[in-house]
């Protein structure tokens, strides 16, 4: 149900509503002081002014509330405005029926109590209301009502004088856009005479701008005969506030006078005061044109009509003259080639024109034509394309047809002329381009095909390898373990014995466990890159610290300092992220000077996309980057390898300096591509090393 009714001036009532042109209006600062003081006044947390249409409540200001409108449905002030002699006041709305299951009520903003004045404008409609609401029950003091009245008499006397200010610009604009374009000098003067606009044919005219002219600066212009008189007349008028005419002679640049014909009209304030003048000049010079001049002025005119000839044959025209009363048409030489017409006899609208068009085109330009010949629709402008089919040679031409239709005082077409231009060799190029841009469009098409074919073989080329490399992992563990297995069993059964015996088995177990860590780490690069597209939200902090609590006791061993700064939340998969770390710290700790304690410091930063370094390309584009770097002091490495300690089975030192399978880069850097960042390194040889992982946000 409307709660705002469906009152028979309703119709009328939105027509004043949207007379004010206030809905969807930016704030205002005078509409955000009344709500404001509402607030103080009513001690409430809201106050709003709100303008009710057909279907919404719209706050042109919503003090204490971020949303700008509610549906009709929804609202107080609908109520409000139904009963516009009145301050509606709920004191609780949760026990009032009309708005206990109301959505505002029942959650945010969790109105309870509402007090609501209407905006009635100077007609009596009931725009809407200025309220102030509240999320406890209360009551207004009879001196808060009548302020709350008050200040909804306020806004009405601001949208009114919103609207008549509107108005007044709008007015203002239309004047001043109707001056400028205007050729005839319209100029304004203020009730003491002073000249307060010149339109652009005074400028033009006198060869002055506007500043000048605004200060008398036209008077000394004015003919010297002319001067006292026409100042005088101008003058007086201010005095008798009556209406002025007459004639005067204005020097124009080029140093010849030129006759103006001068009305002046009298301007008032709403209260009967001279508000001013506006007056109107027309250049009158006398046009005695002798013989001479009208010799000279015929043979431009036929200079004209030659010059138009010969541009007409150059550019190869067909000219047409129809009059439309009658239907009969005129057609120059070329309009009849375009139609293929040989004969010299009068041309007609149906039987040659309409007759001769391509079956494919009549009705459009049938239809085109009505509508040229209706004034409202098209102020009589022609312009189209299409094909005609020769009377005598059946020969198919695409022509352009340009022109015009003049009407009557009773907007009736009487005539309708134009031009024809034959336009084949263009159809037919285009046409050609046409069929050109469809034959590679089917090409792409099919080589569009055949990539996502050999995409989809790539995909599952990868997929079985991946499974391949899972398995066979797999399968490789158990063996080991049988060798590891009974290497124990051999070296217990040797245990009193010494010699090259015991250094074999030793070798053996140490070979099956380096092999059996290179499978695991196989196994760990095989799940990475199939587990892709995670999203949870991961907290780095909590990450970071698992793992150095994971690395505790080789840290002690070490006597090592880890410290862990602030670090984000990111989406992605825990176990991957935490493999990264696990890698990046256990490399920090591994590769320390001997003798020295490794100090290691994990911190993050916020970066903007156009910040982030040269080099650095994230798998997935993103606003910004959460950039983690990892620091040790440890031996450091050549830059120059850079490329290289990323790629699986990649080592700098030696498996007798250093323990490890050459993979746990290669891991993290599949991690970081998996969460659609980048990874990159920064060192020198002995002093230490920083490896950044850059993260979307």
């Amino acid at each position: 149900m409307n709660p705002s009714g469906s009152s028979m001036n309703e119709s009328d009532r939105l027509a004043a509503l949207y007379s004010y042109h206030i809905l969807d209006s930016l704030p205002e600062e005078e509409y955000e002081e009344i709500t404001q003081l509402a607030a103080q006044i009513c001690q409430t947390p809201i106050a709003l002014i709100s303008l009710v249409d057909h279907q919404r409540q719209w706050f042109k200001s919503n003090r204490g509330l971020t949303i700008r409108q509610t549906p009709i449905e929804q609202s107080f002030c609908a109520y409000t405005i139904r009963n516009p002699s009145q301050t509606n006041v709920v004191p609780d709305a949760r026990l009032d029926p009309r708005f206990a299951d109301n959505p505002l009520v029942r959650g945010e903003p969790n109105m309870v109590f509402y007090a609501g004045s209407p905006l009635i404008d100077e007609n009596g409609f009931a725009l809407g209301s200025l309220c102030v609401i509240d999320q406890q029950s209360r009551q207004l003091s009879p001196s808060q009502v009548s302020a709350l009245d008050i200040l909804a008499k306020q806004v009405v006397r601001l949208l009114e004088l919103r609207k008549k200010t509107k108005a007044l610009q709008e007015s203002e604009a239309r004047f001043r856009t109707m001056a400028e374009a205007s050729p005839i000098l319209i100029a304004m003067a203020d009730e003491s005479s002073q000249a307060t606009y010149f339109n652009k044919a005074w400028v033009e005219l006198t060869g002055r701008p506007m500043a000048v002219l605004l200060n008398f600066g036209w008077v000394d212009l004015v003919h010297p005969q002319d001067r006292q008189p026409y100042v005088t007349l101008y003058l007086d008028a201010f005095k008798t506030q009556q209406p002025f005419s007459g004639e005067f002679r204005v020097l124009t640049p080029s140093g010849d006078y030129r006759w103006l014909l001068a009305h002046g009209t009298a301007r008032f304030h709403s209260d009967g005061s001279l508000a001013g003048y506006i007056s109107a000049c027309m250049d009158v010079t006398p046009q005695k044109v002798n013989q001479q001049q009208a010799h000279r002025a015929h043979q431009e005119l036929q200079g004209a009509y030659e010059q138009a000839r010969l541009s007409k044959e150059a550019a190869d025209l067909g000219t047409f003259d129809m009059d439309v009363t009658t239907n009969h048409m005129i057609w120059d030489e070329r309009c009849r080639t375009l139609f293929g017409i040989s004969h010299s006899d009068m041309v007609s609208f149906d039987t040659d024109f309409i007759a001769n068009l391509h079956p494919d085109d009549q009705e459009r330009i049938v239809d085109t034509i009505k509508n040229v010949f209706i004034k409202s629709v098209s102020n009589g402008d022609y312009d189209v394309e299409y094909r005609t089919i020769g009377v005598e040679d059946q020969q198919i031409r695409w022509v352009r047809a340009k022109g015009k239709a003049y009407f009557n005082e009773a907007d009736e077409p009487v005539r309708f002329i134009g031009s024809v231009l034959d336009i084949t060799p263009q159809m037919n190029a285009l046409k050609k381009i046409e069929e050109v841009v469809t034959e590679r469009t089917l090409e792409l098409a099919g080589a569009n095909h055949q990539l996502r074919e050999s995409n989809a073989l790539l995909a599952r080329s990868n997929e079985n390898l991946q499974q391949f490399a899972y398995v066979a992992s797999h399968d490789l563990q158990e063996p080991l373990r049988k060798i590891q297995q009974f290497g124990d069993l051999l070296k217990t059964g040797q245990a009193d014995k010494t010699g090259e015996s015991i250094l074999y088995l030793e070798r053996m177990q140490s070979a099956a466990s380096r092999m059996s860590m290179l499978i695991k780490d196989l196994l760990d690069f095989s799940r990475i890159s199939t587990q892709r597209d995670a999203s949870d939200s991961v907290s780095l902090q909590r990450v970071v610290e698992r793992v150095v609590s994971t690395l505790e006791l080789r840290v002690e061993e070490l006597g090592a300092q880890i410290r862990v700064g602030s670090l984000p939340t990111v989406l992605g998969d825990s176990s991957q992220l935490g493999q990264l770390f696990q890698n990046l710290l256990s490399n920090a700790l591994k590769f320390h000077h001997p003798g020295s304690s490794p100090r290691i410091e994990v911190t993050a930063q916020w970066l903007a996309v156009e910040h982030l370094p040269a080099g650095i390309k994230p798998g997935r584009g993103a606003i910004a980057y959460h950039r983690i770097d990892v620091v040790d002091n440890g031996i450091g490495f050549d830059e120059k390898y850079l490329d290289r300690i990323f790629q699986v089975f990649q080592r700098l030192h030696g498996k007798n300096e250093f323990a490890g399978t050459g993979i746990g880069l290669a891991i993290c850097e599949k991690v970081v591509l998996n969460h659609g960042g980048a990874i990159t390194a920064m060192s020198q040889p002995g002093q230490g090393a920083t490896f950044s992982v850059y993260l979307p946000v």
